[in-house]
């Protein structure tokens, strides 16, 4: 259970990046457009060509075709995380809508880049445990079985 300290810590976290991305854009709800190699978690990354777009979407990241949207909130968590995310995105342009396989595309490429070592794949794994999935995604035990797996075979 999450005290009211950390809630007050989210709510304000989230009112800055809300805030940031405001600044940066005068026109209210418009995208960001980081174009097609942009930096995520330090590291220049590209997805045969797609933009980046950051805008306050209803989830942490998505995909349309040429495109990947990210949530402003996505840049406060470590680098292995944004670049997960984005890479899981990028994945949709490689492997259509198809969630576990962008998963499973995300987790190879981080394993074979290096920068998703054992530890920070149970990290990520341990996000989703508790997901109790939806339309789109598996619930989370199942995600977490299947991202180790895929983690773990060639």
């Amino acid at each position: 259970m999450h005290s009211q300290a950390s809630k007050t810590t989210y709510a304000a976290t989230v009112l800055l990046a809300s805030m940031l991305l405001a600044a940066a854009h005068p026109v209210r709800g418009q995208p960001y457009n980081l174009g097609p190699s942009p930096i995520i978690g330090g590291v220049p990354v590209s997805c045969n060509g797609a933009i980046t777009l950051v805008a306050p979407i209803n989830d942490i990241g998505m995909a349309l075709p040429g495109q990947i949207i990210l949530n402003p909130i996505l840049f406060r968590y470590p680098a292995f995380v944004q670049l997960f995310v984005y890479y899981h995105e990028c994945a949709h342009q490689h492997v259509g809508r198809n969630e576990p396989m962008a998963d499973c595309w995300a987790i190879r490429l981080g394993r074979d880049q290096g920068w998703l070592p054992p530890a920070f794949a149970n990290v990520i794994g341990q996000a989703f445990i508790n997901s109790p999935g939806d339309w789109t995604h598996a619930p989370g035990p199942w995600r977490v079985t299947m991202m180790a797996n895929c983690y773990n075979t060639p």
